[in-house]
């Protein structure tokens, strides 16, 4: 486990310590805020709204209760793990000057594992790809991954974080969305009889 920790902590100081400039580092914070709840919301709910008013309300209302589900499940994690920030597990090597840390964001307040804004990002994605799919989905899939990497750039994540994210928002997305079609279909069939 301490390998992979180790490895965790070495990617997460190549890609918070790559290419940071004025431009990146804003860059970087917009792509960040596609993982926030408002913002996904209206990146997900408009084009479905527009091509898909017919069930709008009810699978506006499933990915809604995916991403919550899979950010409550984040909550529960981070609180059982309770795996440091990377500023507050690295302060040891910090403070020798061992290694620096770019953090743009300060965010020490919370546990790191998992990272909630990637789940959020991957979990809306998925369940939208769920019901839709087409020329947008493998730029969505692309963003919510630079959520995930802007995470670790601006300082806030390991790279595990983003992936235990990633996984638990797709896994999430997929168990809701596929219950909500099947309570969905059912309470339709039993309404035609």
């Amino acid at each position: 486990m301490e390998n992979l920790l180790d490895i965790n902590r070495k990617l997460f100081l190549i890609i918070n310590g790559t290419f940071h400039s004025s431009l990146t580092d804003s860059v970087m914070f917009v792509i960040t805020q596609f993982g926030t709840g408002l913002v996904m919301a209206a990146l997900i709910g408009v084009p479905l709204f527009f091509y898909d008013r017919e069930n709008f309300v009810r699978r506006f209302l499933i990915i809604v209760i995916a991403v919550t589900f899979g950010g409550v499940l984040v909550i529960i994690i981070k609180n059982l793990v309770s795996y440091p920030r990377p500023i507050n597990d690295l302060m040891g090597l910090i403070a020798t000057g061992s290694v620096k840390v770019h953090v743009f964001i300060e965010d020490s307040r919370h546990n790191s594992f998992p990272s909630g804004h990637t789940q959020l990002a991957f979990g809306a994605v998925i369940a939208l790809s769920w019901y839709h799919r087409g020329w947008y989905t493998i730029p969505l899939f692309l963003l919510a991954a630079l959520v995930g990497i802007s995470r670790v750039y601006l300082g806030v994540h390991f790279p595990l974080d983003v992936i235990a994210g990633a996984f638990l928002g797709g896994m999430v997305s997929v168990l809701v969305c596929w219950g909500g079609d099947r309570i969905f279909s059912r309470s339709s069939s039993e309404v035609e009889e």
